[in-house]
């Protein structure tokens, strides 16, 4: 009788030492999971709020074309952000090429204004791009523009000088 009760006990005791390493083995691991899952939530809900649209365009000069783009989603973008958004250029049916954000004196470069009340790109404000050729290259045809928020949301417009 002491003898069961001794390897019930051995038994019992086993069982709570291999319980507790099967807790502390997949426990970190179920959390580390839990804050991965619910990152990645938080940046599809955000780029979900996300929804640009180009509204308008007009060439300005041979080297300037100006976009009007609306932020029609339910997010607010930071105005510290914007300069992080990426712009991409290219013939209707060619590859399109990122193109160098502020100011350049040799190539495309791009820049914006928002036309709110403060910096922010708030939803139902309208972002100005102008978009420049220092050389003066706009050539006549068919264009697509990208504009791609540092949050993933984007929008593409068509457009003929």
């Amino acid at each position: 009788m002491s003898s069961d009760a001794i390897g019930t006990a051995v038994m019992v005791m086993t069982t709570v030492i291999i319980t507790i390493a099967l807790v502390n083995a997949i426990f970190p691991n179920l959390i580390s999971s839990l804050t991965t899952i619910r990152a990645t939530g938080d940046e599809v809900g955000d780029r979900a709020a996300t929804s640009l649209e180009f509204i308008n365009y007009e060439k300005v000069s041979p080297s300037i074309v100006r976009f009007d783009v609306l932020n029609i989603g339910r997010g607010s973008i930071p105005g510290s952000e914007m300069a992080h958004a990426v712009v991409y250029l290219g013939a209707e049916n060619a590859p399109l090429t990122i193109i160098t954000y502020n100011t350049s004196t040799t190539e495309t470069y791009w820049n914006y204004t928002i036309t709110g009340t403060d910096d922010d790109w708030d939803s139902g404000e309208t972002m100005v791009i102008t978009l420049a050729d220092p050389q003066g290259n706009f050539a006549s045809g068919d264009y697509r523009l990208r504009l791609q928020v540092s949050n993933g949301g984007m929008s593409e417009s068509s457009f003929t000088v």
